[in-house]
C-alpha cells in the first residue's frame, strides 16, 4: 500500500485501535500509515532526547513525539507529517515525526479544517452508499454505525467553529472601517474588505446580517452607514 499522508482530525483517530496490514483504520475507514496536520501547539514536554508536543487541530488534542529539537512558542501554530503510531495500553496514540515542525499561518490552517472535513464527509457518503470490501466491513462492525455519525458531528462542528470567527471578524472590520469613514457605498466596502483578505458572496449575508441587527442601515441605496445610538 502506497505510504500517502492522510487528512484526518485528532477525534477520529482518538478511538482507533482497528489495524489492516499493520496500518491503523479510522471510523471512516481511512488508512494512516503517515498522518499529515495543521493544529495549535498546547503544550511541549521535553524527555531527554524526546520532545513530546501537544497539538490541538479543533476537535481535540494529538500527542506528537520526536526527535527533532524543536523550539515553538505556545500557541504557535504547526504543520506536521508523522507516522502514526497507537500505544495499547492506554489507546494513546504516537505520531513519530519527521518533517516536523513547521510553523505555519491561520489561512494555512483553516485550508486544512475544511478539506479535512470535506474529505470526512466523502468517505463516509462513500461508505454507506457502495458495497465495500471485507476489511471495511469488518471496520465498520468494529467501530459501530454511531462512530459515523460522531466523525461527520466532529467535521462539523470544526467548520461551525471558523465559519463563526471569519462571522464576527468580518462583522469587526465592516463595523470599524464604517466607524472611521461615515457612510460608504457597499463597492468600497467590499473592496476594502477583499484587500483584508475577506471576500465571497457569505460577505453580502454578513452585511445583511448587520442591518437586521441594527447596527448599521442603508441611507440610500447601496450606502451604509452606521446606526448611532
Amino acid at each position: 500500500m502506497p505510504r500517502v499522508a492522510c487528512r484526518v482530525f485528532s477525534r477520529e483517530l482518538a478511538v482507533s485501535d482497528f489495524i489492516v496490514d499493520d496500518t491503523i483504520v479510522t471510523p471512516t475507514c481511512a488508512r494512516c500509515p503517515v498522518l499529515f496536520g495543521i493544529g495549535e501547539l498546547e503544550e511541549v514536554e521535553k524527555r531527554g532526547r524526546i520532545t513530546r508536543l501537544t497539538i490541538n487541530d479543533s476537535t481535540g488534542s494529538l500527542k506528537i513525539y520526536t526527535d527533532i529539537e524543536v523550539i515553538l512558542e505556545p500557541r504557535a501554530l504547526v504543520a506536521f507529517l508523522g507516522e502514526v503510531r497507537i500505544r495499547h495500553s492506554d489507546g494513546i496514540f504516537l505520531i513519530i515525526g519527521r518533517n516536523i515542525c513547521e510553523v505555519t499561518t491561520p489561512v494555512v490552517r483553516e485550508n486544512w479544517i475544511l478539506s479535512t472535513a470535506i474529505r470526512t464527509m466523502e468517505r463516509v457518503n462513500a461508505l454507506r452508499a457502495s458495497d465495500k470490501p471485507k476489511w471495511m466491513q469488518r471496520a465498520l462492525e468494529h467501530y459501530g454505525e454511531a462512530k459515523l455519525d460522531e466523525c461527520i458531528s466532529g467535521a462539523v462542528e470544526a467548520v461551525q467553529r471558523l465559519w463563526q470567527h471569519y462571522n464576527t471578524t468580518a462583522k469587526e472590520m465592516i463595523l470599524k472601517f464604517l466607524h472611521d469613514v461615515g457612510t460608504s457605498s457597499r463597492e468600497r466596502l467590499m473592496e476594502e474588505l477583499r484587500a483584508r483578505g475577506l471576500e465571497g458572496a457569505w460577505i453580502e449575508d454578513v452585511i445583511e446580517e448587520l442591518i437586521a441587527e441594527g447596527s448599521c442601515y442603508e441611507p440610500e441605496l447601496g450606502f451604509l452607514a452606521l446606526v448611532h445610538e
